[in-house]
């Protein structure tokens, strides 16, 4: 079996484990004074308990609605240590469109130390689609220093990754037609390294997000290293078909910087989402890229940046805006955004953890903000500033580990739907999967689905989710079904590592919404 160690930085979206430059202080994130003391409603039955709701595991999903996998056979010279990365809907559209599965794309370790990346479907049902590549499998690139993330789009995978060109790290973004398996660039197309920025030259780039859109192509972003400044943000818009820098995007198809704010020296920023606004949403359309950025050595604050998705210019109330969450502690900590997603409402949803003055611990928060980035008052509770902990209690006595890494807004009632990283609620407390769907306002947890993989006997157990997709499975003319997938990856042995998957039902099963139907709250 195919796993993968995540190394110090366990917690991150797929980050670059691989590099030999200097340690960066993951640990890092979000600020803004908020009500921390705050603790959701949840409903509960007369006997205390929690009342049953969504996000049951949907047994007809490989019968457990959660599984481990890797490829097999095993590709050359890879070892026992895989990630699932992330994960999309397979449809087929002829004209209209029926749910066939799931296109999962992950990162396979080399026995040299690189990496490889792979793509696998998935039938609805779960199983493995024989008759997909190589007995299921594809493995678009065979060594890389990293594979970080992936988009789908137009019958197409593109999957980021940080490779050496030269004896120096650039992003490289590798596309794969999925009826052939063919490569659909040619030459250097997919390879950017960068230019210089105000800071001098670019010493390496290393790949962090990508994003697909049909009406701007590909956008990339990553950090770069200059030697008169440090780390500093790197972002390009490519061309989906060829691969080649899109130069209307900030004038050569790159943007590098850094907010005032930032370090001066030993500058340090990492970025850990990126985003485009939804065709048809109302307000600005913008490229949204979050993570965080140091401010000192012990002070990093979260951040999203706005940028024109045709110009590759900051956008107003976008220009690295701040975001923190300091009602945790008695002082200036780490803080970071790891999640965002557009509303249909145009409103910017975000999520993140931050540092506690507890050793070691890291508790989750969300934040609404409207489309022009002032404060969304509505959201959590008055005078929250729009921003509160994810709606889950911390555990008591517990050093609590939380990181969101996807969210998402269900089609059906609009409530909000959170994938992450957190601890057991009991037990040992160690390490899973959990997802979470409370209401639009952010008062109300309405479900909290634990996926706990289990690990070979006697063994530690540990997991983590990377990705989550949240939608409708119906036939078009079918009533609405909808479904959240999440892929990950969970340890099973200490040297062996599998990419997971898990399929949640999302139907509204207790609660009825104002016209007394099942499909809201």
């Amino acid at each position: 079996m195919l796993k993968y160690i995540l190394l110090a930085a366990a917690w991150l979206l797929p980050c670059a484990v691989a590099h030999a430059q200097a340690a960066t202080p993951w640990e890092v994130a979000v600020k803004e004074s908020i009500d921390a003391t705050h603790v959701v409603d949840q409903p509960l039955a007369a006997d205390g308990s929690l009342v049953p709701s969504d996000l049951t595991l949907d047994t007809s999903f490989l019968n457990t609605g959660m599984f481990a996998f890797w490829p097999t056979p095993a590709p050359p010279n890879a070892t026992d240590i895989e990630d699932g990365l992330r994960v999309f809907p397979w449809s087929n559209c002829n004209p209209l469109c029926t749910h066939k599965g799931f296109y999962v794309v992950g990162r396979v370790k080399n026995t040299d130390g690189t990496w490889q990346s792979s793509i696998t479907r998935r039938k609805a049902d779960g199983s493995l689609d024989l008759a997909f590549g190589t007995s299921g499998w594809m493995y678009p690139s065979s060594q890389a220093s990293d594979v970080v993330d992936a988009a789908l789009g137009a019958g197409k995978i593109y999957i980021l990754t940080t490779v050496d060109l030269g004896g120096i790290p650039v992003m490289r973004v590798t596309c794969t037609d999925l009826a052939t398996a063919d490569s659909c660039f040619t030459g250097f197309g997919g390879f950017v390294s960068f230019g210089a920025s105000a800071s001098g030259a670019i010493r390496s780039a290393h790949a962090r997000r990508i994003v697909y859109d049909a009406r701007y192509g590909l956008f990339i972003a990553g950090r770069v290293w200059t030697t008169a400044r440090g780390w500093e943000l790197a972002a390009a818009r490519l061309d989906a078909d060829s691969g080649g820098l899109v130069t209307a995007f900030h004038g050569d198809g790159t943007n590098v910087g850094l907010p005032a704010y930032a370090a001066q020296t030993a500058a340090d920023i990492d970025i850990l989402e990126l985003a485009v606004t939804p065709a048809g949403n109302p307000g600005t359309e913008r490229l949204y890229i979050a993570g965080t950025v140091k401010l000192t050595a012990a002070d990093y604050d979260g951040f999203v940046l706005g940028l024109d998705p045709l110009s590759g210019f900051s956008t107003t109330g976008w220009l690295w805006p701040q975001v923190y969450f300091e009602g945790d502690n008695l002082d200036f900590k780490k803080d970071a955004v790891t999640a965002l997603t557009v509303l249909r409402t145009g409103r910017v949803v975000m999520a993140g953890w931050s540092e506690t003055d507890v050793a070691g611990e890291r508790v989750a928060f969300i934040q609404r903000v409207n489309n022009d980035n002032s404060v969304d008052s509505s959201f959590c509770t008055s005078g929250s500033s729009g921003k509160c902990r994810i709606p889950v209690r911390p555990l008591v006595g517990v050093v609590n580990d939380e990181l969101p890494v996807a969210l998402a807004e269900r089609y059906q009632n609009r409530d909000l739907v959170v994938a992450m990283k957190t601890r057991t609620r009991s037990g040992d407390y160690h390490p899973a999967q959990a997802v979470m769907q409370f209401s639009s306002n952010g008062n109300v947890l309405h479900a909290l689905q634990t996926l706990d993989f289990a690990a070979d006997p006697g063994d530690a157990q540990w997991s983590r989710p990377f990705d989550m997709w949240v939608g409708n499975i119906a036939f078009v003319t079918a009533p609405v079904n909808e479904v959240v997938t999440v892929v990950g990856t969970r340890l099973y042995l200490p040297t062996d590592y599998d990419g997971t998957l898990s399929q949640m039902l999302a139907n509204d099963s207790i609660f009825a919404d104002r016209f007394g139907g099942t499909q809201g709250d």
